[in-house]
């Protein structure tokens, strides 16, 4: 089984995230962190998930994008 460790940059880099994009909308910040952390929770049941990074020998570290379009 998979376990998912968020390291504290990258839990801080998330606040950023939502911080910026309250600036405009609170509840958009809140749409879009949540498909952040739900996107990633899915690698403990695909861990393979994504493309492989052509720059990095690791076959762990993995490339995956999402849609930018919030849905309401």
């Amino acid at each position: 089984m998979v376990q998912i460790e968020w390291t504290e940059r990258s839990l801080e880099d998330l606040k950023e995230i939502h911080d910026y994009i309250a600036r405009d909308s609170k509840n958009y910040a809140n749409l879009f962190v949540k498909r952040i952390y739900d996107s990633v929770q899915k690698l403990k049941d695909f861990p393979n998930f994504g493309r492989i990074v052509k720059e990095n020998a690791l076959q762990e570290i993995r490339n995956y994008l999402t849609s930018n379009v919030l849905i309401n």
